[in-house]
């Protein structure tokens, strides 16, 4: 793996913020659109798709991967700070929780409509 100097990490981070905030402005007209760090790793794992008023592609999502790679961490937004970089390891286990609760809320939801349709 290679080594970056803490400028070059310092630079793909600011790079990582303005280059997610970029894809919330052009597909949503929204600097940090609510859960965008979630959306954009989602896309990070399964590939290009249509979000908003556009695609978000296969070339975003190498950058998203490179500059992520190179600062060690991702840009999640926090009320105090705005956007805040955290360290990959915390970033994901917050990813893998949010994800557990969305998944229980689907399967959640899904139950009740069978329950509905029962009725």
């Amino acid at each position: 793996m290679n080594e970056f100097t803490t400028e070059q990490k310092n630079a793909a981070r600011r790079l990582l913020e303005i280059k997610m905030s970029a894809i919330s402005e052009y597909c949503y007209c929204a600097c940090w659109l609510d859960g965008l760090e979630y959306s954009l790793w989602s896309f990070v794992q399964e590939g290009p798709r249509n979000w908003g008023q556009r695609e978000v592609t296969q070339n975003d999502i190498d950058e998203l991967k490179l500059l992520s790679e190179i600062c060690g961490g991702w840009i999640i937004w926090d009320d105090k700070y705005k956007e805040a970089f955290i360290d990959m390891g915390t970033w994901l286990e917050l990813y893998a929780e949010a994800k557990k609760e969305r998944d229980e809320l689907l399967a959640e939801i899904r139950r009740d409509e069978q329950e509905e349709a029962k009725q």
